[in-house]
């Protein structure tokens, strides 16, 4: 496995912003060119398990199937369908261990996944055309209507993690990086918690961040320095620890709330460059002999669920909640003074 350029930040605890801080004087490095940052091993995705592949099909299929209500994978209003195919090829890559198998042809993509079972086609334009299974895919209903569909959203619903796309355009001379595709389990902030409405999408990523209450004045910064570092290669990847910030109760089968049970979002988010690369070829993630054209980012995310009470990281080694807990977990909103609102999903 080609080893990446990779840095580490924490903002979950009380040293968030010495740690932001340090990002960021390290970033004004990388962006100018300075080759600083260590080489460490990719985080690449993983196949979803039954459970959320089925819960986040059937959200994409909801116009035919019905099911929740509640928006898992959603796009920009104005998405060009070409960015998919773009993405599609790098979440391929990221699965398949650094490399694209078969080949990308003229007007289609025939790609094979192995450690998902499945080979499938898909236009230059993102739509999804055919689908073969090994045996260990399950070629359902569910999948069969699938075709026809925006391949990176069926692809993001193949993977375990949150994927978001961000895309670099260029208008009227001017640059803009576009927040055009988000697949999410759980709430978080751009999505609304009750019907997972994601209001950030179409928006350019260093200005809606430079609204955040506590760090906006500095994030628009941070962000464009990681861009730059990403597209000039002195970075590959930026790992962030975060907390969610709103409070979950945890109900039963029969929609009971189990009392002494609150809970938080933890995630873990990779953001990634992504690159349009040799065409047919077997491209490596940080390939030095071809590191492709920058075209915008790709970002993913592990989540957890944690006690309120908890305060260690799960990802080095602190606990969790059970993950056949989450889908009964809800948001609860405290207003001052006031009762507690339930917000179903």
């Amino acid at each position: 496995m080609t080893q990446i350029k990779k840095l580490y930040l924490d903002v979950s605890g009380n040293d968030a912003t010495e740690n932001l801080m340090q990002l960021h004087e390290t970033l004004e490095q990388t962006a100018r060119g300075e080759d600083i940052v260590g080489k460490a091993a990719p985080k690449l995705l993983d196949i979803a398990s039954p459970e959320t592949h089925r819960i986040k099909l059937m959200s994409m299929l909801n116009d035919i199937v019905g099911g929740s209500n509640y928006i898992i994978g959603q796009f920009s209003n104005d998405h060009d369908m070409r960015y998919s195919a773009i993405a599609a090829d790098d979440l391929v890559r990221k699965i398949n261990h650094g490399k694209i198998i078969t080949s990308i042809g003229v007007d289609v993509r025939n790609v094979q996944i192995p450690q998902l079972g499945v080979a499938l086609t898909y236009s230059n334009e993102g739509q999804l055309l055919s689908l073969e299974s090994n045996g260990s895919y399950p070629l359902d209903d569910l999948t069969r209507f699938s075709l026809g569909k925006d391949v990176l959203h069926f692809l993001s619903c193949c993977v375990e993690q949150d994927v978001a796309l961000v895309f670099k355009k260029k208008e009227d001379g001017k640059e803009s990086l576009e927040y055009v595709f988000d697949c999410s389990m759980y709430e978080k902030t751009p999505k609304d918690p009750v019907t997972g409405y994601n209001h950030f999408l179409g928006k350019d990523l260093l200005e809606f961040h430079g609204h955040a209450k506590t760090y906006g004045h500095i994030l628009p910064t941070i962000l464009g320095n990681l861009t730059k570092s990403l597209e000039i290669g002195t970075l590959d990847m930026l790992a962030i620890d975060l907390r969610g910030q709103n409070t979950h109760e945890l109900y039963d089968s029969d929609g009971n709330v189990q009392e002494g049970i609150e809970a938080r979002r933890f995630e873990r988010d990779y953001i990634t460059a992504l690159r349009v690369h040799c065409d047919g070829q077997d491209v490596s993630i940080g390939c030095e002999k071809c590191p492709g054209q920058f075209k915008g980012i790709l970002a993913y995310a592990d989540v957890l669920f944690q006690e309120l009470s908890d305060t260690s990281n799960p990802f080095e080694g602190g606990t969790c909640l059970d993950k056949s807990l989450y889908n009964r977990l809800k948001v609860v909103n405290k207003p001052v003074g006031g009762h507690h609102v339930r917000a179903w999903s």
